[in-house]
């Protein structure tokens, strides 16, 4: 079941978020080495609240904060295109969100090579700019993402660009 990435944040309160990546390349492979008994379980914060050891806390704002809503924004933005891959997300990206209590109310875990995103209450459904958008954010953060250099807007722009043109 999908939920609108509007829906999910125009009824979310929080009182800040922090931004996490996942550990990735030759330190995550020593790490694992070190430690072949821990097991990722996809989400870079368990059941327990528990964050998996990899993951690398980049950014912490209050809800008023300019990437605070710039992420909201951008998971309002309304949906032209939905991309649906048929690879199994790999959530190295999260936004975890928290009340005035510093306890977690809710957490994005989000696959930018897939464009999928988990929360607690299931998968969102969101445009391809949010992806695009947050990818971007996330490289701005320091996020160690995926193909840092390849960004699906300039491709789905592109092809939407070629449909438009007219045939002679």
């Amino acid at each position: 079941m999908w939920t609108l990435s509007s829906d999910y944040i125009n009824n979310l309160s929080f009182h800040y978020i922090e931004t996490y990546s996942f550990r990735r390349g030759s330190a995550y492979e020593k790490l694992n080495a070190e430690n072949a008994d821990l097991e990722y379980n996809g989400y870079i914060e368990d059941e327990n609240g528990q964050f998996f050891p990899y993951s690398i806390r980049t950014g912490t704002f209050q809800h008023d904060h300019p990437i605070a809503i710039q992420v909201k924004n951008l998971l309002q933005i309304e949906i032209e295109h939905h991309e649906k891959y048929l690879c199994a997300p790999v959530y190295r990206d999260a936004i975890i969100f928290y009340d005035q209590t510093q306890r977690s109310v809710s957490s994005l875990n989000i696959c930018l090579s897939c464009c999928y995103m988990q929360t607690d209450i299931g998968l969102l459904k969101a445009d391809y700019k949010t992806y695009g958008y947050l990818k971007k954010l996330f490289l701005e953060l320091g996020h160690d993402v995926e193909n840092p250099e390849y960004n699906i807007i300039d491709d789905i722009e592109a092809m939407k660009t070629k449909i438009k043109k007219p045939k002679r």
